[in-house]
């Protein structure tokens, strides 16, 4: 089944490679939702990949995530959501609070698809993290089988403190 096959192409692995830019000093990096490959050049992540389309990455939830790795986590923690999508009973709340404890957020959004943006929205205004910057993106439009492409992006770089 493909979903988000466009996510993979060269024109999309941009979006890993400026998450890399903010993340690469971070001690421990978190990709939350991660799709197909990894972010690249860190040495120290987790990819959080609960459709399973990765292999050395974690197959489930947020928090069963958390239950299991978050208590041995130490240094200065970094955290990816490119395009993210959260379901499940309290997931979006175990989200929130991990997220309340990282030192580096890098958010993303896919300006067209309206619950991606109410999403962002919600949780910018309930962490207390600073807005460092603010990317837009625009990507070619890409044909691959699957769900639409979404080519107008946003990013925030988000630091604590």
């Amino acid at each position: 089944m493909k979903r988000w096959e466009y996510l993979l192409s060269e024109e999309y692995e941009i979006r890993k490679v400026i998450a890399w830019h903010y993340l690469k000093n971070c001690d421990v990096c978190i990709d939350i939702g991660a799709y197909g490959k990894p972010i690249p050049y860190i040495k120290n992540i987790y990819s959080i990949d609960p459709l399973a389309t990765m292999e050395n990455s974690f197959h489930g939830t947020i928090g069963q995530w958390i239950e299991q790795f978050l208590p041995n986590l130490s240094g200065k923690i970094g955290v990816a959501l490119l395009g993210f999508d959260i379901e499940g009973d309290g997931e979006y709340e175990k989200l929130l609070n991990l997220l309340k404890n990282v030192d580096i957020i890098v958010l993303e959004c896919a300006l067209e698809f309206e619950p991606s943006v109410q999403k962002t929205d919600d949780l910018l205004k309930n962490i207390n993290h600073k807005v460092e910057s603010v990317i837009n993106i625009e990507l070619p439009p890409i044909q691959e089988e699957g769900y639409p492409t979404y080519s107008k992006r946003k990013m925030y770089i988000l630091k604590r403190g």
